[in-house]
């Protein structure tokens, strides 16, 4: 793509249009446009200082940079994603649920901004947003959010929270001349003449104006007047009380605290808060509404046995408000089952070609035609073999892979959406699902579906199909089909038979509830083992982990975790020590065909198949959870470059913006 340069009336005028090809100063171009012009193109496309950086022609006629924006020069259109509804619209009471859980983090962020503001020198920046284009911090890769630093030569780019590393690294050493170790930090710019030292670089802000201040103060506003309160404690509640006189009302006039301000309730979907948290460990807990379920897991995992019942939402949240996992049964029901076999997505995709994982030892293996694996699926005997002749406990790897699913497969993409159910949380644009609240502008995240296609290994106890790990999403996962296995040999027939031994033995060792569930609905059939655990476990997890490690000389590498490395399966030893030694208890979750298992984001977990399953799995971000997408973020970000998870993908500090945003403006509009 080409930029044309307006017209220079006079050497005054100044332009900001400009990609890096076109100053004739090699020392002026961004870091993306030197590479590609190093590689025989033009400028990038995403140049890093496109309407950001000023231009003028100087008195020889040649195009020169003489700065960089401010937010002052920010127009209407420059304002309009940061402060309207673009659709969607929330609903009042939709939006006072959404604030009682969302403010606090937001609060947070804006307490953050405010110290970001302080720091560094000079004049700040205003980085006009580029549609489609997301800011990342070049060191850590966490989505920028506003305030970050800058090199005015290359356009390197650090969030406040590296910026403050490497100024406290320089500050450790007792000089600013000498340039500190920050892992990913490019000390030299390619600038010969420019060090990338803390103080060099230069503040800028992504938000136009006074937009998060005065977004802050309209909150604060709604908040008071509407007596809105967190579930939560908030940083910015706590303030006011202290100072009532600085909250203003929308005429400016300032609003008295009442004497009945902590008899304020959170908002609730039509729903009365759960108890307490010991409410989770009950034999039976009592919901609030009459809804078809069951309860396992000891009385700790709800099962809801109508996936299109409408009391289901109060009964989910109920449990979900707790960090627990929900199951919602028989969604099979409403899907087209010819669409989910092995069969028919080896006719359609069959020569295509893709990467898989031998479960058994974590080996790799590429290129593989899809259609062996679909072959195989039920039929053992013509699996693939490794290198003693076993056959291969196979597991697709992020297959389908490239565009998104609902253009690879539209027909499916269409059954699962018009089946999952709890579709406030569940689909693309649910009213409760904040992904849905980022403007199409900022880029958004994957949220899926994902497949996840693999053998049954029941006879491998401490193997898994998936290692223990957590997502920074929530996430349902739907088990589609389950594959039973035969083979035409006898020798192999006989293992499939040890097999399906291996699989009951399994269900014996769930819980009484779940085993009577298996007697009692014939139409169970059973799929994949789920061990689950609470968000608030994760420490307790790695500790353990980091401990096995070292009894078995193992080393985790520095910024390594051993959960996000995705290494360990908790089998039935480790899942005694951690019980018996951390107090830590999990929910093993039998998934039977048709059972859709709701995952709380940060809660870390791990599946076992016991038979072939074909399991398809969408990603959302609910108010009640979105405090543990934001810690992850911050895990992510010290993890190595390599690693899968390092990027923010999520965009987190986003969604809670315009989640607010969103929420503030639907009552804003209804005191109108």
């Amino acid at each position: 793509m080409s930029y044309a340069i307006p017209a220079f009336t006079d050497r005054k005028t100044t332009h900001c249009n400009a990609v890096c090809s076109q100053l004739g100063q090699c020392n002026h171009r961004c870091i993306d446009c030197d590479k590609a012009i190093r590689k025989g193109g033009r400028s990038s496309n995403l140049c890093r200082f496109l309407h950001f950086r000023r231009i003028k022609q100087d008195k020889d006629g040649k195009i020169v940079p003489v700065g960089f924006l401010n937010a002052d020069v920010a127009t209407k259109t420059d304002l309009a994603p940061y402060t309207h509804q673009l659709r969607n619209k929330v609903d009042n009471e939709t939006a006072r649920y959404i604030l009682s859980h969302v403010l606090p983090a937001f609060c947070d962020i804006v307490e953050d901004e405010r110290e970001s503001s302080q720091l560094g020198s000079g004049a700040v920046a205003w980085k006009r947003f580029v549609d489609g284009a997301r800011e990342l911090c070049d060191v850590c890769a966490t989505t920028i959010f506003n305030f970050h630093w800058f090199c005015e030569s290359c356009g390197f780019v650090v969030c406040p929270d590296c910026w403050k590393s490497k100024a406290h690294c320089q500050c450790a050493e007792g000089t600013k001349g000498k340039t500190s170790h920050l892992k990913g930090w490019s000390s030299q710019c390619r600038n010969p003449h420019v060090n990338h030292l803390a103080e060099s670089l230069r503040t800028a802000q992504i938000f136009p104006k006074t937009v998060l201040i005065d977004m802050d103060r309209e909150v604060r506003r709604i908040r008071r007047r509407l007596s809105i309160s967190t579930k939560t404690p908030c940083i910015c509640e706590a303030a006011e009380r202290a100072s009532p006189a600085a909250m203003p009302t929308r005429d400016g006039s300032p609003v008295t605290a009442g004497a009945d301000d902590d008899d304020r309730e959170v908002p609730q979907l039509n729903l009365p808060m759960p108890a307490s948290v010991p409410l989770a460990y009950a034999e039976f807990p009592v919901l609030p509404v009459d809804v078809p379920h069951r309860w396992l897991c000891e009385g700790r995992l709800l099962v809801l046995e109508n996936s299109a019942h409408p009391n289901n939402l109060v009964a989910f949240q109920h449990c979900w408000l707790l960090g627990q996992p929900v199951m919602v049964a028989k969604v099979n029901e409403q899907l087209s089952p010819n669409l989910w076999t092995p069969e028919a997505f080896g006719r359609q995709f069959g020569s295509e070609t893709a990467d898989m994982v031998d479960c058994r030892i974590g080996a790799l293996i590429k290129g593989v035609r899809v259609g062996q694996f679909w072959d195989g699926f039920d039929l053992v005997s013509v699996r693939l073999r490794d290198m003693y002749g076993e056959p291969m406990l196979l597991k697709l790897k992020d297959w389908p892979t490239g565009d998104d699913f609902s253009e690879i497969m539209p027909d499916r993409f269409k059954d699962l959406m018009e089946s999952l159910p709890l579709r406030d949380y569940t689909q693309r644009n649910g009213r409760l699902n904040l992904a849905a609240r980022l403007p199409d502008v900022l880029g958004k995240p994957d949220m899926g579906p994902k497949m996840y296609n693999a053998y049954g290994s029941a006879a491998y106890p401490s193997e898994g199909t998936t290692n223990l790990h957590l997502d920074m999403s929530d996430a349902v996962n739907v088990l589609v089909y389950v594959g039973t296995p035969y083979s035409d040999d006898e020798d192999e027939a006989r293992r499939c038979e040890e097999e399906m031994i291996a699989a009951q033995a399994a269900i014996d060792e769930c819980d009484s509830l779940t085993r009577k569930r298996m007697k009692e609905d014939s139409s169970c059939k059973t799929g994949a083992l789920w061990h689950v655990y609470a968000a608030e476990d994760a420490d307790k997890i790695r500790h353990l982990l980091r401990t096995v490690a070292e009894e078995e000389g193992r080393e985790i590498e520095d910024r390594h975790d051993p959960i996000h490395d995705q290494i360990f399966y908790l089998d039935t030893t480790l899942r005694k020590r951690l019980l018996t030694e951390y107090g830590v208890k999990g929910w093993a979750i039998l998934q039977c065909l048709g059972d859709a298992v709701f995952i709380p984001a940060g809660a870390p977990h791990q599946v076992r198949n016991l038979h072939s399953c074909i399991k398809i799995a969408e990603d959302f971000v609910s108010p009640e959870h979105l405090v543990h997408c934001v810690k992850l973020t911050n895990e992510f970000r010290k993890l190595p470059e390599t690693h899968a998870n390092h990027e923010d993908k999520l965009q987190a500090k986003n969604i809670i913006f315009h989640s607010v945003k969103d929420a503030v403006g639907a009552l804003r509009s209804a005191e109108d």
